[in-house]
């Protein structure tokens, strides 16, 4: 008995599906490359849109080029205060402010303080034996004390000058003593000497030597 294997084995499968048709194949590719397109433009539009930002970034070489300000120098000022300077300031501050005398001027029935002082000694002793000037416009140029003075008494020579308008604005020289708890003072006319050789020849008893100034009296302000 013959049996055609190969007739058998196709007859177990049966016919099987419909193979598609032509046309519906066609269609399904048309569809499936639409697709393809429309999702490589959206891919090329995104991919230029990024170029595009990334130009942007760019400076071109028309463009200004942003700087920071630059930052301002820096000012330092110094002042430099010379040796002359220094040393009137502290023979300066080293005499106290004494202004009780006003109470004797600018009030009814009294001179004027500027009359009070312009033929007045700039300096003078307080009570307590402590040098002061009459105002703060007074500065004290030089300085020379006795080197014989004692606390009960005691002498001493300055030379000082006024920044204040109406006063002379050269120096005057003042020799005031200070004894049992008051003072007297002079001033000096035109010097021949420097005020150092005026101070040495006064403390060594020399004050008529060959150049010394001549003595005068001059009114107390402070302290009277």
């Amino acid at each position: 008995m013959n049996i055609d294997l190969m007739h058998e084995l196709d007859a177990s499968f049966g016919d099987g599906p419909e193979h598609p048709s032509i046309e519906s194949r066609i269609r399904a590719g048309e569809r499936a490359l639409l697709v393809r397109r429309t999702t490589a433009g959206v891919a090329v539009a995104a991919l230029a849109a990024a170029v595009a930002a990334g130009l942007a970034l760019v400076p071109r070489a028309s463009d200004p080029v942003p700087t920071s300000p630059a930052p301002s120098p820096r000012v330092v000022t110094e002042t430099t205060t010379s040796p002359e300077q220094a040393e009137e300031d502290r023979l300066t501050d080293a005499l106290v402010v004494d202004t009780s005398w006003r109470s004797r001027c600018d009030h009814a029935g009294q001179p004027s303080c500027d009359d009070l002082t312009m033929f007045a000694a700039w300096v003078g002793y307080l009570p307590d034996g402590t040098l002061a000037r009459i105002d703060d416009t007074i500065v004290v140029v030089k300085r020379s004390d006795d080197p014989g003075s004692r606390p009960d008494d005691k002498r001493v020579a300055l030379e000082v000058r006024s920044t204040a308008r109406g006063r002379s604005s050269g120096v005057q020289w003042f020799l005031l003593r200070f004894h049992a708890g008051t003072y007297s003072v002079s001033t000096f006319g035109h010097s021949m000497v420097d005020f150092d050789t005026f101070a040495t020849n006064l403390w060594a008893g020399h004050a008529k030597a060959e150049g010394m100034p001549p003595r005068a009296g001059v009114d107390k302000v402070i302290g009277r």
